[in-house]
């Protein structure tokens, strides 16, 4: 889905899904690699409540647009115009938004403004997400509207399956660990990738010690 939007030189946001630890922040990386693309980066982060946080991250010109102190709630469409523009000049082909599970509303109308103008420049955009009960219904209500106008296509990344899971602790990763501790952390880590490497890397260096 990320080459057909490259390919056919228009817009649109892929919704990586999953739960912590499954990789998707390691999934969009490779994608970026192997696309050749012009990436930007930008997180969202609960903690703080600055409005257009991922956008400002990747591009710190925006912020005397986005952030104008004067700007009203009626001037937003030429604000989110003027940034659009920005963004069309400078082409970037991926912008990568990490845990848009804690997106503000802010981000979330300038995504649903940038998404729907796929005649102006190549842009895609790859944002990670939990997988959880806890998302907000302000996302979740964003992700039906963009997949209902066809903006928007969400790839779910699932947990390791035993045989993928075996093979990965059984790797050089591990060395020669006993097969019964590996058996161990293989049913410890429940198929989650970060998990796996974090009790492989823990088993690895108690046996150093």
């Amino acid at each position: 889905m990320f080459r057909e939007i490259a390919d056919e030189q228009r817009r649109g946001i892929v919704a990586v899904t999953g739960e912590p630890g499954a990789g998707k922040s390691r999934l969009v990386a490779e994608l970026a690699i192997r696309l050749r693309a012009n990436v930007r980066f930008g997180r969202c982060d609960r903690n703080r409540a600055t409005p257009y946080e991922p956008f400002l991250q990747s591009f710190e010109e925006l912020s005397s647009v986005l952030l104008d102190p004067a700007a009203t709630d009626a001037d937003r469409y030429g604000l989110f115009e003027t940034a659009d523009q920005q963004l069309c000049d400078r082409k970037p082909l991926l912008l990568v938004i990490d845990d848009l599970q804690w997106a503000d509303e802010a981000t979330l109308l300038l995504l649903r403004h940038i998404a729907r103008h796929g005649e102006r420049s190549t842009l895609l955009i790859a944002a990670t997400l939990r997988d959880e009960p806890g998302l907000g219904q302000r996302v979740r209500s964003f992700l039906v509207d963009m997949s209902r106008e066809q903006v928007l296509e969400q790839l779910h990344v699932p947990r390791l399956d035993q045989a993928a899971t075996l093979s990965l602790v059984r790797s050089p990763m591990t060395g020669t660990m006993d097969p019964t501790i590996q058996d161990a952390i293989v049913e410890r880590a429940g198929g989650n990738p970060f998990f796996l490497h974090e009790l492989a890397d823990h088993a690895t260096e108690k046996r150093r010690t």
